[in-house]
């Protein structure tokens, strides 16, 4: 099994990887060698890539137990692809920046439940880093967030 470092840092590079074959879409060859190279186990535990460009899928493969209609965990492959939709929607003026606080987006849930001073600071960054004090750990079953409750 690898580390959870090795692990960000694999998916960070085909992540890049895919969005660099996304914005070139040179052609099919391209993205034929790197589905070639999830088939010869270059990268581990892929199970599908798709590349949308322009609001038109121009590939689609499936690797492994991987089929469309199958759900997978993808747990911290969604940081990179939050962090990449929070970067659009700063350039789009949507966010000011990374340190807006995020309650004022939750207006409509007035009255939070259990709301304190350190929830009321969260900020885009915190979440983005994993770092908004929200009572999680991932070695300790008896946490809230633990994932694999």
């Amino acid at each position: 099994m690898f580390e959870r470092p090795v692990m960000i840092l694999r998916t960070i590079i085909l992540v890049c990887a895919v969005l660099t074959l996304a914005a070139a879409a040179r052609s099919n060859a391209t993205m034929d060698e790197m589905a070639a190279a999830i088939d010869r186990g270059d990268f581990k535990d892929i199970t599908s890539v798709l590349v949308l460009k322009n609001g038109e899928l121009v590939f689609e493969r499936y690797f492994g137990e991987g089929a469309r209609n199958r759900l997978n965990n993808t747990r911290s492959v969604t940081k990179t692809v939050a962090n990449l939709a929070l970067g659009v929607a700063i350039e789009q003026g949507v966010f000011e920046n990374a340190d807006a606080k995020v309650m004022p987006f939750f207006r409509a849930y007035d009255p939070i439940q259990n709301m304190t001073a350190d929830k009321a600071d969260i900020r885009l960054k915190d979440l983005m880093t994993m770092s908004s004090a929200f009572d999680c750990n991932d070695n300790d079953q008896t946490t809230p967030g633990y994932e694999d409750k």
